[in-house]
């Protein structure tokens, strides 16, 4: 046991088997829940409690949705990085979807929407800056417009 968590396995086994098993005891002991939802759950708390738990925007997953399968995700600082920019004059506000991100055959296809800002001659190259993103499974206008409508409240906070 003592070798395990010192990451010692020289004396422990050589064979495909068992680097095999430490590998799926090692990533079964990171998972944050065996089920996907209860970690997501566990990640939103996670997120609510470490990262500016007393502003106006606690956490950084804002919602999530099983049906439609749906995670939204911005924090306070993302709505003030989006904020003092937006008075400069080269600064542009783009909004891309890309493609499918998590490949099952048995599940939709989930794309990952993006809200970004660039930044331009701030830094030597253009930095593109996500201020907010969404991973859903729907992708209708109100699908979206819910996603836009929520940042717009938390900006308006």
């Amino acid at each position: 046991m003592r070798r395990k968590k010192g990451q010692n396995y020289d004396g422990i086994g050589k064979t495909r088997s068992i680097l095999r098993k430490i590998k799926s005891e090692g990533v079964t002991e990171s998972l944050l829940a065996p089920d996907v939802d209860q970690a997501l759950f566990k990640l939103f708390e996670k997120f609510q409690a470490e990262i500016n738990p007393e502003g106006k925007v606690a956490g950084v997953i804002q919602f999530i949705s099983k049906y439609p399968s749906q995670i939204i995700a911005y924090s306070e600082t993302s709505i003030r990085l989006f904020d003092v920019p937006l008075k400069h004059k080269n600064v542009t506000v783009s909004w891309d979807a890309t493609g499918s991100i998590i490949k099952e055959t048995s599940s939709r296809r989930l794309l990952y929407y993006e809200l970004s800002i660039t930044l331009l001659g701030i830094v030597n190259e253009d930095s593109i800056v996500p201020i907010t993103f969404m991973i859903s499974d729907a992708h209708a206008l109100v699908n979206i417009i819910h996603w836009l409508q929520l940042f717009k409240h938390s900006y308006s906070q």
